[in-house]
């Protein structure tokens, strides 16, 4: 049994990347990738590397917005904190 990482994207500031269910893992994105370049066999994940919704693409989450939807347009204008004092 492997003690690597699981399958799946993850991803850190400086780049995204995929570990395969053999354990190889591939930088396929993001500001680390060599220009021109479509993805790089790299030795190991970075320790700040991430597994997330987003970078699995699926919906960010923390807000109340259900996804493909903008804000509620009769909430956008509201005077939340202009009360006079």
């Amino acid at each position: 049994m492997s003690a690597g990482p699981t399958a799946g994207f993850y991803a850190n500031r400086d780049g995204e990347y995929e570990v395969l269910p053999d354990g190889a893992v591939w930088l396929i994105g993001g500001l680390a990738l060599p220009e021109g370049s479509e993805r790089v066999l790299v030795a190991a994940l970075p320790p700040d590397a991430a597994m997330t919704e987003g970078a699995m693409g699926g919906p960010a989450s923390g807000g109340t917005t259900p996804p493909g939807r903008g804000p509620d347009s009769a909430q956008v204008h509201r005077d939340w904190d202009k009360r006079k004092r």
